[in-house]
């Protein structure tokens, strides 16, 4: 639904992030909280600080000290951290499904050398999708393994 262009929910410290539409429709009261406290830090440290990094490792299950959250909720996270800084959220998106991958589909050992590093920061990942004729259109990659 359409709201007046106004800060989010509950927001009144957002000077620079206006909204027509608002965010926080259809979450739940906790998904609320996760955007509450992200619009905060994104205007609070990211904003004022782009060029600064902070460690998470938001897929990463939790016996690797992380929040194994649901991609609902981090979808929310990054869309808030997004009107602090959208080059930096989107590495940590990309960042943390690196990570994620290592998680969920690497053994142990990967798993115990790999994701700690990572999730402190520590270490960096990435990943690159691409093929002649496509370039990084994902929607578009015909090559498929199997």
């Amino acid at each position: 639904a359409l709201a007046a262009c106004a800060p989010p929910s509950g927001q009144t410290d957002h000077l620079s992030v206006i909204f027509c539409i608002d965010p926080s429709l259809g979450l739940n009261e906790e998904q609320k909280g996760f955007q509450k406290v992200e619009f905060d830090f994104a205007a609070k440290e990211m904003t004022p600080n782009m060029a600064e990094w902070h460690s998470w490792g938001i897929y990463v299950r939790t016996d690797m000290g992380e929040s194994r959250l649901s991609r609902l909720d981090t979808s929310v996270i990054f869309e808030a951290l997004a009107t602090g800084c959208t080059s930096t959220t989107a590495y940590i998106s990309i960042y943390n499904m690196s990570a994620w991958m290592i998680d969920s589909f690497g053994n142990e050992e990967q798993r115990h050398k790999f994701c700690p590093p990572l999730c402190t920061m520590e270490k960096f990942a990435s990943y690159c999708l691409t093929e002649p004729g496509s370039r990084s259109d994902a929607a578009s990659l015909l090559t498929s393994a199997k």
